[in-house]
């Protein structure tokens, strides 16, 4: 399977997107409910994204804000949407 933009999962990972750490897709056909609001403003966060066959989990600064199980996308790419300012750095 190839995996594009328009099928995939997407997170938000910017401070000030009111469902921040939730889960979408690109086309927007699909959005969890966020869990929870953590507050993220001047603050350097951390994002755990777990993906497990139909199961996607995001913590956000070690706080469960989304949960999914859906079959559409069982593999492939997860995208990290961030907008505005600010540094993004990864670790892995």
């Amino acid at each position: 399977m190839t995996s594009t933009l328009l099928d995939c999962y997407e997170v938000n990972i910017w401070d000030l997107h009111p469902n921040q750490g939730i889960i979408g897709n690109w086309s927007n056909q699909y959005e969890s409910i966020p869990l929870a609001l953590v507050q993220t403003i001047d603050k350097w966060n951390t994002y755990k994204i777990k993906n497990e066959k139909d199961r996607i989990l995001v913590w956000v600064m070690v706080i469960l804000t989304a949960d999914i199980r859906d079959k559409g996308y069982t593999e492939g790419y997860i995208g990290l949407q961030a907008s505005g300012t600010g540094e993004i750095d990864f670790v892995m």
